[in-house]
This record gives structure tokens, C-alpha cells and sequence, in this order.
């Protein structure tokens, strides 16, 4: 339940064909008191509800969507063969039937097969009857629960055509004389119309089928200790706080906390990261990833619905039900069709009667008009489009919660990043060192024990440079007076025994002292070296050039000689000079904004060519930035992955959260980076773009259809079977013009 207490219903839905019948759920549940809305993904038959539970039950909302002529269940239902299954056997019942009505009809009595006309009438009255009540009572149930809302759909307009004709040749037969008898093209309307029904519930299998995909990737057992001993359970048995033993090859069956054991995770579903993340207790590690080298104890913190995994998909499914402005617009065009449809089959009938004076050629054209116009292509022109771009964003790790947004970002003309953590790696890496390697090690062994971030960062560098083969390259020069902002000389890496840390002190607002190896260690900035007059004159021109790169210098001394200087910084991420390129190269212009200093902002947006930066911000700061921008016009997504982000992603037209950040970042988000790369906002722009124009691209072909057909149908050109054929001719070509979606590359 949210804030405001309504509370949020999953369902799926069956029985809903095209938009008309999403319309007529809409409008069945949304007549309920209590109800505040419903979004529904045709393309996967699902729904959610929001609703206040004191005003109306979920047992009322599942009578409201039963009594509109549709089932809803709220167990989850990703695959669509069932559906699919029953669509294939009313075809085969169909088109048997449908094939030996031809052959009596037409095909025999062009053999000089003599039989008998009330004979023959009665065994083709025989071959449609059974296609009218297997293949045919879904579409007439559906019919039914339309005129009871007065809202007609598809249904309404193939069961009247099948019917019309079905009837008027038990009528041409009563009439006696050899009239002729339309049951072929009864049973061809219903089979046809099948046909493209099966179709479209392929096409909802298979616009699911990331969702399908990541519910694979799920642990399927877990080993719980309980009583001290290992039991094999269910992953989904796994409750909050248990124990789990995950061994090495296995996935992590929960999200948790390592309590025991040393490894490495293969995290790449989750993040995108190729290596190997390495686990040690107190760790956070993600259900569904892998382990690979070490056992693990874990503690379970989120199970089920909470976990990771389970998120993505929910964010995945969320999106698909949701509707952005141009598939309300589609839904809009369709409330309108069907009346206008039957309107124009209305006056196709009196037209052709008053100018022909036969009542079989006017009906026989009216019916024509109601099979071609059926909306199944207009209704899917969205959301299967939709459907298959989540589904290759959730793939490359772009979870889209908001089809809104989806929309949104091929729209885009400024892309805004925060800097600490989006562009840059979010902590403090030694990036120079002056006067020697010792100067490494002693300040490492000074900081062994320290919990503060630039410790961590100068202990980490010495690790590094400890190991035989190091893969990072550190700036170390001797020459303290040749600060060389591009670089220096590494020095030989030493695998000397550590110094022996005995005393640390935290001197607040200046640094540490320390003793190692009984001489005293001084740790800090300028104004601890000048208190203990400490002689730096020497560094000082070097101190200042990296201070001008935005760098934070520690000087170091042993007892009262100076040592040498630390740099430390922020580090860019190797991705974000490529994501500056990309975007810029898709026509967006890109500012930075950060509540650092700047200096520090001012070398960022050097390093990576952006030249419009914004420093010393506070989120509200921010927040007014983007406004202003908004207000000269400009439409602008937010990248960011700090709560401070927060207000700004949700003020922003389209805000990207990178998924390594906070998790309030995320909700405010509409868009999220599982990983930490920033190229991902370029590739969700591109998906976006690509998305859109497929969009418009299924709406041209569906209206230019009706625009062309339905003039052909109402002055005569096409018989009713051959609509039937044509709509769906349609309807499959939408659906496949959408599936061309995941043969296009948005990298």
C-alpha cells in the first residue's frame, strides 16, 4: 500500500483482443467507487489497479472485469500458449470445415458433380453450424458483454458479418429456388478472424519473452540451514534471515549479507560487469548471480517479490501495462472506429439497396465494411512495439518503468549528469604520488586501520602496487619540483615487508598522526605541516598545480622531515568521455552539475568536453537548474545516482538513475542503469528513438489500410471473405513490423 493508502492490484486478463476489449475492461472497473485507475498491456494481458481497499474489494474489481465478458486472475501468466493452443485448434476445426465448404460449393459443381440443391444445402448448412459454435462463441460472448456496455468491439463487427451471412443463406434456402448460399464465407469470417487471433497471442508470448528470460535466470534451489543442519528447499521457500550455503558454481538463491567465506561473484545479469566482483563477509551480494571459486554463508535480507530479480521483472511488466500519450491516443481513435464503422456499414446497406434494390448485394457489402474495419491492428500498433523495446532495454540493462518515459527520451535535447558517482567512479583513488614509492608505503602503513575513504584509497594503491603484476599504472616521481600533470615515471614495485603500525591518532580539521616502527608519521594538509613547522616549501609549487586539477594533496612527513605529497581524486570513469561522444553525437547537448567544488567540476567537464558545468550545487540548486532549462524550452533527462539526485530526476522530463547508486534514486526514477556505465543513457535514447519510429511506422500502416479498405469494401470491391483475408493481412503485418524491432541494433 503507498503513501496515500490506496493499494495496487496485478492482474491477468484473457479474452481481451484488441483495444476496444482493453477499453471495455477500463471502463468496467474504472465505474467502480473506489477505483482511482487501471493501466492494461494488451500485448500481455496484464493489468494493474490502483484502488483504496475501503472503498471496494479485489473479489469486486474480478466480478466488475467477469461481468465485461473477461477472466482475471491474479496468478502471473508470462507465457501465452495456452491461449495460443485453443486459437490453433478453432483454425484447424475452421479451415477443414471451411476447405470442404469450398469444395461443395464451388469446386464439385465445376467437376459436373450433380448434387442435389437441397441436399447440398443442407450438408453445407451441416459443415458451417459447427464452425458458428466451436470457432465462433468467443467472439459472440464478446459481442454479447460489448452491447451490454454499449461500447462495441472486433467482436461485435466478425460475429454480426458471420452471422449475417450464416442466416441469410438459411434464408436464400427457405426461400426455395436455387438461390445462392453464403456458408463459405460464414465459416471463412470466423476462420480468418482466428487466424489472426492466433497471431496476436504468439505475438504476446513473445513480447514477454525477456520477461520469460529473466525469470530463467532465477536459482531454482537453495541450501538453508535449519537446525543446524543443510536442508535443500525451494528458492522460494528461502524466509528472511535464514542462513544460506551457496557453493562454488552455484547462483546466490537470495539477496543477502555474507556472514562466512571468501569469493568471487559473477554479477554480470545484474550489472553488466564482465569480472568477477570479490566477497567477503559483510558483503552485499544479488540473488540469481554466480558464485564461482569459494563456499559463502549467507543471511537472506530480501526473498520473493523483494528480491533483486523479482524487481526487474515487476519494473519490466510495470512499463508494458503502462501507456504512453501516443498509445492513449490509439485507444482513443479506436473508442470512436467501431461506431463510425457501423455507421458506414449503415449507409453502405441503404446506399446499395436504394440504388440496386437487392437486399442480399446491400447486406452482403455492409458486411464486408464491418469485417475489414475490425481495429486489431490499431489496437496493437503500441503495445506490442512497447512490450519488445522493454524487453531489449531490460536485456542490455535499462529497466523502463514508465512508458511515458519511454516516449519521452527519443525526444530529448539535453542530457544532465551529476558528477560523483554517475561520470566518476564515487570515491577517492590515489592518483599521483610525489617523492617516491616510500612515501606510499609509509603513508599506507600510517592509514592501515583507518576507515576514512582517502585511507582506503592510499592502503589500496599500495596493495596494488605490492602485487607481482600490477594492471594499474600510478604516477610516482622523485622530482618534486616537476609536477607533470600527464603523468611520470612508475617506479619498481618493491615487495617489502609492511611497516609495523603501534599508534594512530585522528587530528580533526588537519590529518593523522601515527607511529610506525617507533618513528613518528604526520599525515595532512598545509596547515598541520605549518602548525609543527615542517618545511614544505619545496612541494609547494607541486602541491598547487595539483590543487588546480581539482585534487586533494595530503602532505607527508617522517618526525621533522618532509616526505613527499599524496594526490587523491575522484576518478573519471573510463566509459564517460565514450557516453559524452555518443550523446553528442545523437545531437544532445550535455551539461554537468555537482555539489563539489569548482575546480574539481571545472577539470572534470575538461576531461570529458563538457563545457557548460554547474558547481557547488545543492539539490535544490540543482533542481532550479533544471528548471530554468525547462522553462527556455528545452527537454531534459537527469542522470544521477545520489539521494541528493533525488528531487532533480524527478523534476526532469526523463530521470536515469544509475543503478549502482542510492535506491531512492531509483524510485524517482523512471529509467534505471542496472549497471554503472554511463553509455547506457545513449543506448536508451537510441532504444527510445528506434521504438517511437516503429510506433508511427505501425499507425501509418494500420490507418492507411483502414483508409484504403474500407472505401474498397462499402462500393463493392471485396466480398467478405476477402476482407476477412485483408484484416488479417493487417493484423500481421503490424505485429510483424514490431518483431523487426529486435533485429535492430540501438548499441
Amino acid at each position: 500500500m503507498n503513501a496515500s493508502g490506496r493499494q495496487e492490484l496485478t492482474l491477468s486478463i484473457s479474452g481481451m483482443d484488441c483495444a476496444s476489449c482493453s477499453n471495455n475492461v477500463r471502463r468496467a472497473v474504472l465505474a467502480l467507487k473506489g477505483v482511482a485507475d487501471i493501466s492494461i498491456n494488451l500485448a500481455s494481458g496484464r493489468a494493474r489497479v490502483l484502488f483504496d481497499p475501503d472503498a471496494v474489494s479485489e473479489a469486486d474489481i474480478l466480478r466488475a472485469i467477469g461481468r465485461a465478458g473477461y477472466e482475471a486472475t491474479r496468478e502471473r501468466r508470462i507465457s501465452a500458449e495456452e491461449e495460443t493452443d485453443s486459437w490453433r485448434r478453432r483454425i484447424y476445426v475452421g479451415g477443414i470445415l471451411s476447405f470442404l465448404l469450398f469444395v461443395f460449393e464451388y469446386i464439385l459443381p465445376n467437376l459436373n458433380v450433380k448434387i442435389p440443391y437441397n441436399a447440398r444445402a443442407l450438408l453445407l448448412l451441416l459443415l458451417a453450424t459447427p464452425v458458428q459454435v466451436y470457432v465462433g462463441m468467443g467472439y459472440y460472448r464478446g459481442a454479447y458483454y460489448s452491447l451490454k456496455q454499449l461500447y462495441p468491439t472486433g467482436d461485435f463487427l466478425a460475429s454480426f458479418g458471420s452471422l449475417a451471412a450464416y442466416f441469410l443463406s438459411i434464408a436464400q434456402w427457405a426461400r426455395g429456388g436455387h438461390h445462392h448460399l453464403y456458408f463459405d464465407c460464414a465459416a471463412l469470417i470466423l476462420t480468418l478472424f482466428s487466424f489472426g487471433r492466433y497471431l496476436e497471442a504468439r505475438a504476446r508470448g513473445k513480447a514477454s519473452v525477456a520477461i520469460r528470460m529473466l525469470m530463467d535466470l532465477a536459482a531454482k534451489k537453495a541450501r538453508v540451514l535449519r537446525d543446524g543442519q543443510e536442508v535443500e528447499v525451494d528458492a522460494s521457500e528461502v524466509r528472511t534471515d535464514e542462513v544460506v550455503v551457496v557453493r562454488p558454481g552455484e547462483k546466490i538463491p537470495v539477496d543477502g549479507v555474507v556472514l562466512e567465506g571468501r569469493s568471487a561473484v559473477d554479477e554480470s545479469i545484474a550489472t553488466g560487469e564482465g569480472m568477477p566482483v570479490g566477497k567477503k563477509s559483510g558483503d552485499m551480494v544479488i540473488g540469481s548471480t554466480v558464485n564461482t571459486y569459494g563456499s559463502l554463508k549467507i543471511r537472506a535480507t530480501r526473498v520473493g517479490s523483494e528480491s533483486f530479480l523479482a524487481r526487474v521483472i515487476d519494473s519490466v511488466e510495470t512499463v508494458q501495462a503502462n501507456r504512453a500519450h501516443i498509445q492513449r491516443l490509439g485507444d482513443r481513435i479506436v473508442a470512436y472506429f467501431v461506431p463510425v464503422v457501423l455507421a458506414i456499414a449503415a449507409a453502405t446497406f441503404l446506399g446499395w439497396y436504394a440504388y440496386k434494390g437487392n437486399v442480399v448485394h446491400a447486406l452482403l457489402n455492409s458486411i464486408s465494411v464491418m469485417v475489414i474495419a475490425c481495429p486489431c491492428a490499431l489496437g496493437l500498433a503500441t503495445p506490442v512495439a512497447i512490450a519488445i523495446g522493454t524487453g531489449m532495454g531490460a536485456c542490455r540493462g535499462i529497466l523502463i518503468r514508465d512508458a511515458q518515459a519511454l516516449e519521452l527520451a527519443g525526444r530529448l535535447d539535453t542530457v544532465a549528469f551529476d558528477k560523483t558517482g554517475t561520470l566518476t567512479v564515487g570515491r577517492p583513488v590515489v592518483t599521483d604520488v610525489i617523492g617516491g614509492r616510500e612515501v606510499l608505503q609509509i603513508a599506507a602503513a600510517a592509514e592501515r586501520d583507518s576507515e576514512h575513504p582517502v585511507a582506503r584509497a592510499i592502503v589500496e594503491a599500495d596493495s596494488r602496487l605490492r602485487l607481482p603484476s600490477s594492471s594499474g599504472r600510478l604516477p610516482i616521481r622523485d622530482n618534486p619540483t616537476a609536477h607533470d600533470p600527464a603523468g611520470g615515471n612508475e617506479q619498481p614495485h618493491p615487495r617489502s615487508s609492511p611497516l609495523n603500525l603501534e599508534s594512530f591518532e585522528a587530528l580533526p580539521g588537519l590529518g593523522i598522526r601515527a607511529t610506525c616502527d617507533g618513528q613518528e608519521i604526520l599525515m595532512g594538509n598545509e596547515r598541520l605541516m605549518s602548525e609543527r613547522g615542517i618545511p614544505f616549501l619545496e612541494f609547494l609549487d607541486t602541491a598547487q598545480g595539483l590543487e588546480a586539477e581539482g585534487k586533494t594533496v595530503i602532505f607527508v612527513a617522517r618526525g621533522e622531515r618532509p616526505l613527499g605529497v599524496i594526490a587523491v581524486a575522484d576518478a573519471v570513469k573510463p566509459e564517460s568521455a565514450e557516453a559524452v561522444v555518443e550523446l553528442k553525437a545523437l545531437g544532445l547537448d550535455i551539461i554537468l552539475l555537482s555539489g563539489d567544488n569548482q575546480k574539481t567540476v571545472e577539470q572534470v567537464g575538461r576531461e570529458l568536453g563538457i563545457s557548460e558545468v554547474y558547481a557547488g550545487l545543492l539539490p535544490e540548486e540543482k533542481l532550479a537548474v533544471l528548471r530554468r532549462k525547462k522553462s527556455e524550452g528545452r527537454r531534459i533527462a537527469m542522470v544521477g545516482d545520489g539521494i541528493n539526485d533525488a528531487p532533480a530526476l524527478a523534476e526532469a522530463d526523463v530521470g536515469i538513475a544509475i543503478g549502482s547508486g542510492a535506491a531512492i534514486a531509483a524510485e524517482a526514477s523512471p529509467v534505471t542503469l542496472v549497471g554503472s556505465n554511463p553509455r547506457g543513457v545513449a543506448t536508451a535514447i537510441r532504444l527510445s528513438r528506434v521504438v517511437m519510429r516503429k510506433i508511427r511506422q505501425n499507425f501509418f500502416l494500420a490507418l492507411v489500410y483502414n483508409c484504403a479498405a474500407i472505401p474498397a469494401a462499402a462500393f463493392g470491391y471485396l466480398s467478405p471473405a476477402v476482407a476477412a483475408a485483408c484484416m488479417t493481412l493487417s493484423c500481421a503485418s503490424v505485429v510483424g513490423s514490431s518483431f523487426l524491432l529486435s533485429k535492430r541494433s540501438v548499441e
